[in-house]
This record gives C-alpha cells, structure tokens and sequence, in this order.
C-alpha cells in the first residue's frame, strides 16, 4: 500500500512538473510573439488589409471566406487599428491551439507525451511564421485541435455533451475555413480503423453532434443562397479540380513544403523504429495518424491533380505532433531541447529577416527577401493622399483588390469611399460583389491603377485626366508604380 501511494504521488509530481514546463513555455512564447507584433514592422499582407474591410461590415459570410477571420480583426481592432491590434488573434489562436493538442493527447498518452506534443506544436516553422499574420487557418487550427480534444473525451466516454462539443467546435471551425470538413471523414475513418469505436456508428450522438455543426454553419449557408453561393464558387475556382491534370511536381514541391512547416530534423523522431508497427498500434496512435494522414492525403490529392498551398494542410500537423510527443518522451531532453531550439531559430530567422541582412551587409532585392510581396504598398498609399485630400469628394476606384485593400486600410479616417471597377460583370473579390461602381452613375472618381488604363476604360468617362505616376522605389531591382486618374462623369459600363 505505501509502494503505491509513492507511486501515485511520485506519478503526480511528473504530471505537475510536465504541465509546468508546458505552460511556461507557453507562457514565454505567447508574450514574445505578442511583442514581435509590436516590435517588427512589417506592412499588412494585402490579404490582411481585405479582411479588415471585412470586420467593418459584419456578415455571416463574404466572397471567398466564411466570417470568423472578420469577426476576430473586429474584436482585437476595436482597441486599435494599428497593425498589431489587426493581428493579436494570431498568436492568441495558434496558443489556445496548443493547448488544446496537449489536452487531447492527455486523453491518449502520458504527461510528459502530451507536454511534448504541445511544445512541438507551438515551435512548428509553420505555426511561428503565421503568428505574425492574421488569415484563416489560425481560427481553423484552433477550432480543429478543440475538436480534436472533443472528440477524444467522446470516444472514450461515450457522452452526448462531449459529441456536442464535437458539433460546436466543428461548427466554428466550418465558419473559419470550408476544409474544416474533412474532420468528418477523418473521424469516420477511426470509426472504421478501431473496432471497439465502430457502434458509433448506430449510436445517434455522433449525428446529434453533426446537426450542432451544421446549426452553426447555416447562417453561412443562408447568406452564400442570398448571394449566389459565391464562396463556394471561389472555393471551387482556387481549388482548379475542373482543370485537373497529374502533376508530380506540384506532388513533389507540396510535400517538400510541409517538411519545411514541420521543421526537417523532426523527422528523426517519426522514423519507423521509434513508432510501433501498425498491427500493434493502440487506438491514441490510431487516432493521432488518421487525425494527421486524411488531412494530408486530401490536400495532397489536391496538390497532385491541381495546386496547394504549402499552408492548406496545416491541421494535420496537430496529429503529427501528438505522434512526435510520444516519441520525444522517450528520448533524451537535450535532443528535444535541440529540435525545438533549431525550429524556433528557423522562425527567428524569418521574423528579423530583414535586419539580419542588414547585420551582414547583404542588400535586400526582389529575389532574396520574403517579404516582398507586402513592402512599398503602404508609402505609395500614403503618397497619393494629398491628391485624395484636394479633391474628398471624389470616389476612389481600383481594378485591383490589392490597392483596393491596401488604400482602405492605410488611409486616414475619416477614409474615402471605394468602389471596384468591374466592367466584365464577373465577381471576383468581395469589393465586386459589394462595391461596385456600377451603382454610382456620374460619379467623379480617382481611379487608382497598377497598369496604365487603356481606352476601353477611359471612354466610360465624360472625361479623363491622368496625373503623374507614383513611385516608391523598394529595392534596386523593384519599383511599386502607380497610375492615377481623375476622371469625371462614369457614363456606366
């Protein structure tokens, strides 16, 4: 009796001291990554400033996304609209994420498993980069990894309340991003892989947790019926399966991608001899595998047949860290320390790019720095501003989403109106769909272009005036140009 009292005290102590590492760590990396969003400034991804937009008019769903992303930049927003109040949701998801893969693989493994599995998640390149961004998978993996631990509980109690808790996070999971439902057939393929959970299948509270998730998603629904289900036409139209061929190379660069999400040297840890056989797996391994391999395999599908994202795929990481947990607590520490230590350098990198290369004297060009995409945006929407000023009257018009968003978010308030200029009648982003020019016949407008205006354009005018271009120059090799108009008395398309 004495032999197992210490046991078990000896037992708790582990557990205590596992959890306290893991929520210190937690802890420090949160506040870190808050403060790199203070520290570090790096313009808003045009993505970014379009979803801004968004949490300014609050719907159930928009072009090409369902809400949830909108509804978080409105939350953290309405304490600032600096960059770092648009972005908070980031860090503060991909953290709560964290947890919630620590919890589920509680319900599977041991303490010092599950720490390391919630430590590994919260070091993925993947995880760290994006905690500096605010785009969908950050609501999505939180709400996959919550589920995730839902569904553990269900399983193995049986309970209606935890398949309901199932269906909630589901449901808001579907509300961040539409691929939130391949946890369907994840969860049917454990179903099917572990025998003991296969009278789930007559049972009715998986279905009951199925009808939670869809009471959730359909006011998504309704609005995509009102507006003739543009999403899911965006959502099929990026995807490209109607143009489907084989192709190895987008196989081969997808997978290459994920290595680098995962961090290579973690790798170590999944090779064949520090995990059982497949004929001996106990259902935690079952569950963590199917959670990770449906997800990849469908993205991979994809990837194969048309194109993916490096980042499309990232919910199954959540699997594949619960995997590495179980690996990593039967190893050495100084070897775990070093994995996490080299992920989270490899993310260092990346968020202090830019002064490193400073550090080392190399000059930032087009072809080395990652950040390309989102730098000169911004000063050239700030030097168009005194022409906005002149005239404020005057609508503000672009056939670019890109200075759509970006001139919306980067102009003072009170901010200008915007309109998007359609003249092929075809929705292609949410300012088309909203904000069409269309409506405003005689407008006066300041039209904002990437590329000279041709007459096709120019003759819907009364008449036209173009200024002198704006120029920012970036790097020595990149210029941002843009053309700007004043054209007065749209006649219509």
């Amino acid at each position: 009796m004495t032999d197992q009292l210490g046991s078990n005290r000896a037992e708790a102590a582990s557990t205590q001291l596992a959890r306290n590492y893991f929520l210190g760590f937690l802890g420090l990396v949160l506040c870190y990554r808050i403060g790199v969003l203070f520290i570090l400034d790096v313009p808003l991804f045009y993505d970014e400033a379009y979803y801004f937009g968004w949490a300014e008019d609050l719907a159930f769903g928009y072009f090409s996304k369902p809400p949830m992303v909108a509804w978080s930049i409105a939350l953290t927003s309405a304490v600032s609209e600096s960059s770092w109040a648009v972005r908070l949701a980031s860090p503060l998801y991909y953290s709560i994420a964290a947890i919630f893969v620590w919890r589920a693989s509680l319900c599977w493994f041991d303490a010092s498993s599950a720490a390391w599995a919630g430590a590994v998640f919260l070091s993925l390149p993947l995880v760290g980069f994006n905690s500096m961004f605010i785009t969908t998978d950050a609501p999505l993996l939180c709400f996959w990894c919550a589920s995730l631990w839902a569904l553990s509980h269900a399983l193995q109690t049986g309970r209606l309340a935890y398949w309901l808790l199932v269906g909630v996070f589901g449901g808001f999971g579907l509300m961040s991003k539409y691929s939130m439902g391949i946890l369907v057939a994840a969860a049917a393929m454990l179903l099917l892989w572990v025998p003991e959970y296969r009278r789930f299948f007559t049972h009715p509270a998986p279905y009951l947790g199925v009808a939670v998730a869809a009471l959730i998603f359909l006011p998504n629904v309704v609005w995509n019926v009102a507006n003739d289900f543009v999403s899911l036409k965006h959502t099929a139209e990026i995807s490209q399966l109607d143009r489907s061929t084989i192709k190895l190379s987008g196989l081969a660069e997808f997978l290459a991608a994920q290595l680098i999400c995962l961090g290579p040297w973690f790798l170590w840890w999944l090779r064949p001899r520090r995990q059982p056989p497949l004929w001996r797996l106990d259902p935690g391994y079952k569950f963590a595998i199917t959670m990770s391999v449906v997800f990849f395999m469908v993205i991979s599908a994809q990837a194969l047949l048309s194109r993916a994202n490096a980042n499309w795929a990232a919910p199954g990481f959540a699997g594949v860290a619960m995997l590495l947990g179980v690996a990593m607590a039967r190893t050495q520490i100084r070897n775990n320390v070093i994995g996490l230590v080299l992920n989270l350098a490899l993310i260092l990198t990346l968020q202090f790019y830019h002064p490193l290369l400073a550090a080392l004297d190399i000059e930032r060009t087009s072809k080395n720095d990652p950040y390309k995409r989102v730098s000169g945006w911004r000063e050239a929407v700030w030097a168009v501003q005194p022409i906005v000023r002149a005239d404020p009257q005057r609508l503000v018009v672009s056939n670019s989403r890109l200075l759509l968003a970006n001139f919306h978010y980067y102009s003072p308030s009170p901010r200008p109106r915007i309109r998007a200029w359609n003249s092929n009648g075809q929705i292609d982003n949410h300012y088309e769909l909203v904000q069409d020019l269309d409506t405003q016949l005689g407008a006066d407008v300041l039209f904002l272009a990437r590329n000279p205006l041709g007459e096709d354009v120019l003759r819907r005018f009364d008449s036209s005036a173009q200024l002198v271009p704006i120029e920012v120059p970036v790097y020595s090799d990149l210029t941002r140009r843009l053309y700007v108009y004043r054209l007065d008395g749209f006649k219509g398309y």
